[in-house]
């Protein structure tokens, strides 16, 4: 019984090691380029601010509160009449533009 507990609870540690190893992979892009990114490809659509334009506000707290997963996977998928980047973007540039909305956040 102790045997199983002990592997049971190393198996766990192991899992949420590599849960937040993901996470932080997943929230490493570059700020900087998310930014210049965010100008080129979304500002005509959500506004320079994310204040939203002829599409939807970004800077706002039911956007930003969404995992780093959910927002990439939004711009890889697009959805609700925004295009689909991910056959445009690098995963790093996704990254890089999730970075950059996350710092809307501070």
């Amino acid at each position: 019984m102790n045997k199983i507990f002990y592997i049971t609870i190393f198996n766990f540690s192991i899992f949420i090691l590599l849960l937040h190893s993901s996470s932080f992979a997943a929230s490493a892009g570059d700020v900087k380029a998310g930014e210049k990114l965010y100008k080129r490809k979304c500002a005509i659509c959500h506004g320079d601010q994310g204040q939203g334009a002829i599409a939807l506000k970004i800077k706002d707290p039911a956007v930003l509160n969404k995992t780093d997963e959910e927002l990439q996977k939004f711009i890889t998928d697009g959805g609700n009449g925004m295009p689909a980047y991910g056959k445009t973007l690098k995963p790093e540039e996704i990254d890089s533009l999730v970075a950059f909305l996350r710092s809307w956040a501070k």
